[in-house]
C-alpha cells in the first residue's frame, strides 16, 4: 500500500487510529502457523502483509522507505486445485515517512471490500506445497469499469473519482501529522507467492502494482507530489488458518461462530514481527 507524504509540523508514528477495543485480553498469546494442518484450504485464514515502496518527494535529496502492514481476513473454499478467496481488508498500518505521522482510518480501509479473487491455486496441502493468489485489485476514491485495465486518471475532476468513505471529500482520506489532510484516489493490485512452510501457515512475497493521485487537500502542502516505486524484494506476508481447523489457533474472541475485522484489530499488534521503515533500501 502507497502512503503520503507532506512536510508539516513533526508527528510521532503510533497505530492508535487503527485500535478498536472489543475486550480482548491485551496479554493473549497468539501464535500463528503449527498444529497438525488439515487436508483442505477451506476456512477462515488471516492474511498479514509488510509492503515496502520507495518514495521520492521534490526537494528531498533521496527517496524513503514508505513502509505498511495490512490486515485481511481471507474466506477459502478449495475445489480440486483452485481457490476461491472472499476477503475483507480489514486495516491499513502506516509508518511514519521522513518522520511524519500518517493515519488512514479503519472506515476508509474497508471501502474497498468485499475483495473477491477466482483464480488462486494451491499445488498441494502438504508442508512445502506452493499458493499463487490471484490478482487483488483494491480501488480507493475511483471506480474503473476494468480495474486493472483501464487507464488511471490523472486529473482531480475525473468522473471516475468519487468520496468512497463518504467524509465529504473526494478520494479517501490521510491525515498526515495531524495537521494536514490529503485525499487520494489509488488503485493497487498485488499477487501473492509462497510455499507452505509449516502447517496452517504460508510464507511468501508479493508482486506490487500502485497508482496514486492527489485529487485535494486541506492545506497546499499536502498536496505536493511524489513518485511511488514498489520495492517488492523488501515485502513479505503470511497466510495463517485462525479458525482453529486442523490445530490452528481460533481468533473468534467472543465464540459467535465468525472472525470479524474488529477482533483482528483489536490485537495486530501481536499478530506481525513488526521492523521499523529503512531508507537504505531505498538507495537513501
Amino acid at each position: 500500500m502507497a502512503l503520503g507524504g507532506c512536510v508539516p509540523e513533526q508527528g510521532e508514528g503510533s497505530f492508535d487510529d487503527q485500535t478498536i477495543d472489543v475486550g480482548v485480553d491485551d496479554a493473549q498469546a497468539v501464535e500463528l502457523g503449527g498444529g497438525r494442518g488439515a487436508d483442505t484450504m477451506t476456512g477462515t485464514w488471516l492474511l498479514a502483509h509488510e509492503q515496502s515502496n520507495c518514495v521520492q518527494i521534490p526537494g528531498v535529496p533521496d527517496p524513503d522507505e514508505a513502509l505498511s502492514v495490512t490486515f485481511e481476513i481471507v474466506h477459502f473454499e478449495q475445489v480440486g486445485n483452485r481457490l476461491y478467496e472472499d476477503r475483507d481488508l480489514c486495516s491499513l498500518n502506516l509508518f511514519p515517512l521522513l518522520s511524519f505521522d500518517t493515519e488512514f482510518t479503519p472506515a476508509a480501509a474497508q471501502t474497498t471490500n468485499p475483495i473477491l479473487i477466482e483464480d488462486s491455486f494451491i499445488s498441494n496441502y502438504d508442508v512445502g506445497g506452493s499458493y499463487a493468489s490471484g490478482v487483488e485489485v483494491q480501488q480507493w476514491g475511483v471506480m474503473l469499469d476494468d480495474p486493472l485495465a483501464d487507464e488511471f486518471p490523472t486529473e482531480a475532476d475525473d468522473p471516475r473519482v468519487f468520496d468512497a468513505d463518504d467524509d465529504g471529500n473526494p478520494g479517501v482520506t490521510f491525515v498526515v501529522a495531524q495537521s494536514c489532510e490529503m485525499y487520494v484516489a489509488q488503485r493497487g493490485a498485488i499477487r501473492y507467492r509462497g510455499l507452505l512452510e509449516r502447517p496452517n501457515q504460508i510464507v511468501g512475497e508479493s508482486s506490487t502494482i500502485i497508482n496514486q493521485l492527489i485529487v485535494g487537500s486541506s492545506s497546499p502542502i499536502c498536496a505536493i507530489p511524489r513518485t511511488i516505486t514498489p520495492n517488492d524484494a523488501h515485502g513479505r506476508f503470511t497466510l495463517s488458518r485462525i479458525d482453529g481447523e486442523g490445530g490452528s489457533v481460533n481468533l473468534d474472541a467472543n465464540g459467535d461462530g465468525e472472525i470479524l475485522c474488529d477482533e483482528i484489530i483489536a490485537i495486530q499488534d501481536q499478530l506481525w514481527d513488526y521492523r521499523e521503515p529503512d531508507a537504505s533500501l531505498c538507495g537513501g
